[in-house]
């Protein structure tokens, strides 16, 4: 076994006692309830997850789902916090310039998911503090990873996370009810025209959004 594989192999154990954790942490003081998680559990290969993102508790959540490793694309900023940037590396995330996007984040992206493994995305690009704003905006690059990849694109609809844990009076954490619904996974079908292909991954992505936003919406207007 060459010493890359054996680096890999542990990076994917580290991850599933992470995901153990993760679950448990968010099960027992959120009460996490999850609606359709098999039809991410039925997926054995490559597949992207995406879902809206209003805190810093979205891609811990994406773990929490997963036992499988879930290489989150994340603000390359983060990567520049000493302590904090060993530890998402371990656990498989890929750096992304938001103002100036590097072409490798895309190659690295879809090279792990041609290797059968999870891509986590969030197609707003940014979290988004305000509800009025929420899935206003859907970048393509969730669209350029399920064209280039083939990989299908699970929806994962994140009702509750900006308040799920947070931290009240003299650093004491507070938690309330999170909700998770995961749609059915949907596949990239590109345009029989090229010279539409923009316009069908921009369609795409705006669609992914609205399927992506309708649990929470709804969720909201029934409270």
């Amino acid at each position: 076994m060459s010493k890359n594989s054996f680096s890999e192999k542990l990076g994917h154990l580290w991850f599933a006692i992470v995901h153990i954790i993760l679950n448990g942490i968010f099960s027992i003081f959120c009460g996490m309830k999850v609606e359709g998680l098999e039809k991410l559990r039925n997926i054995k290969g490559a597949c992207i997850m995406a879902g809206n993102h209003t805190s810093y508790m979205d891609p811990p959540i994406f773990g929490a789902l997963s036992w499988r490793r879930v290489n989150c694309i994340a603000q390359d900023n983060l990567f520049k916090i000493p302590v904090l940037r060993q530890l998402i590396i371990s656990l498989g995330a890929i750096p992304l310039n938001r103002d100036n996007p590097d072409p490798s984040t895309i190659k690295t992206a879809v090279a792990k998911l041609k290797r059968g493994e999870i891509i986590g995305i969030f197609p707003e690009g940014r979290r988004v503090l305000n509800e009025e704003d929420e899935g206003s905006e859907s970048r393509k690059g969730v669209s350029a990873l399920a064209r280039m990849s083939g990989a299908p694109v699970v929806p994962i609809s994140i009702i509750g996370g900006k308040d799920c844990i947070s931290i009240h009076h003299k650093f004491i954490p507070r938690f309330r009810k999170l909700k998770i619904v995961i749609g059915d996974p949907v596949v990239y079908e590109k345009s029989p025209d090229k010279s539409k292909e923009k316009e069908n991954m921009a369609k795409f992505a705006h669609d992914l959004m609205e399927t992506i936003m309708a649990p929470v919406n709804t969720e909201r207007n029934r409270n």
